[in-house]
């Protein structure tokens, strides 16, 4: 995925952002997605082989942040992990999971 900075924004707002989609914030999930989708989309783009279509990446992009937005217990902080690099790394294994199911379906 792209190598610029670690996180995207300060750990302070990772937190504060975590938190709220924890209290269940009604606006928090239209603000994880505002700041991190088009980062993972263009990030499973540049790190997989041309041959993965563009909706395909755009639909592991979309599962990691409902995802997170669902479960945010699931991202814990103390890891050592910025929430960018947790979505991106949640991203890769949605794809990887997509890919799998469509070889699947293509074999069935």
């Amino acid at each position: 995925m792209p190598a610029p900075a670690e996180s995207l924004i300060p750990p302070e707002e990772e937190r504060m952002l975590v938190q709220r989609l924890v209290d269940g914030d009604p606006t928090a999930p239209a603000d994880l997605a505002h700041i991190f989708l088009e980062h993972l989309i263009k990030g499973l783009r540049e790190r997989n082989s041309v041959r993965v279509a563009d909706e395909v990446c755009v639909e592991a992009a979309e599962d990691a942040v409902i995802a997170l937005a669902k479960t945010p217990a699931s991202f814990d902080s103390e890891r050592g992990l910025s929430l960018a690099a947790y979505l991106r790394m949640s991203a890769q294994g949605d794809l990887r999971n997509i890919l799998q199911r469509k070889k699947r379906q293509h074999r069935n």
